[in-house]
């Protein structure tokens, strides 16, 4: 079987479980396994996912990508980590190409497996799959849900507690049960923590020394386990 044969079998296999795809028919699966292409990315690799320059629609599969943006001072922002089963790239189908933006780009945390999309091929699925774009709405309302919940985390949360619900939300997103709680399945730097939170590296240094020393987070193999939170 040849590489983009298995790549479609692996993908028709996929699309179901993923909430995109969720109740589409069969035929319409075969339809976008048919047109995705697969493309491996080596860890520290970067892919544009700017409106005006994304050179697809990427479907994460297997590994993780930093998603930045560099602010109007130039420095870089970490907007979010995204795992198996998230888009990026896809704000290109909406904005037209005479629209231009800051420049954003996802960074491999290891290597990272993806499905690729033209741009073009998941627009015609779009225009005769009505259930896809529902599905689609449905994923740009919980990202809009998401980030309206970072925008009130950073307006009225202390340092504290905004590394505390980042470390949460990541544990619930990506983590790996691990004794007492999830484990991140990367690496990810106090610099990076503080970029996320809007906190300087110092004071998220003194936060996760805390955090340790409350047993809400530990250290295993150079990741962080977050405990999970009591519940009722």
């Amino acid at each position: 079987m040849s590489s983009a044969s298995n790549l479609e079998s692996q993908c028709r296999m996929t699309l179901p479980d993923l909430p995109l795809f969720a109740g589409l028919q069969e035929s319409d699966r075969d339809r976008i396994a048919a047109i995705a292409h697969r493309r491996t990315i080596l860890p520290g690799v970067r892919l544009s996912i700017s409106a005006c320059d994304a050179r697809g629609i990427y479907l994460i599969r297997r590994g993780y990508l930093k998603a930045t943006q560099d602010n109007e001072d130039g420095e870089e922002v970490i907007l979010a980590i995204h795992g198996p089963g998230e888009l990026l790239g896809d704000i290109g189908l909406t904005a037209g190409d005479e629209q231009t933006t800051r420049a954003a780009s996802a960074l491999a945390i290891g290597e990272v497996d993806l499905a690729v999309f033209r741009r073009d091929a998941f627009l015609a699925c779009l225009a005769t799959m009505p259930l896809l774009s529902l599905n689609l709405l449905a994923l740009y309302a919980d990202r809009l849900l998401r980030a309206g919940d970072r925008i009130e985390s950073l307006a009225t949360a202390d340092v504290e507690e905004r590394l505390v619900r980042l470390l949460h939300d990541l544990a619930r997103a990506h983590g790996e049960p691990a004794l007492g709680g999830r484990r991140l399945p990367y690496r990810i730097t106090q610099v990076e923590l503080a970029s996320m939170v809007g906190a300087s590296r110092v004071r998220v240094n003194q936060m996760l020394g805390e955090l340790k020393r409350a047993g809400i987070v530990s250290i295993a193999d150079g990741r962080i386990v977050v405990r999970e939170r009591a519940t009722g």
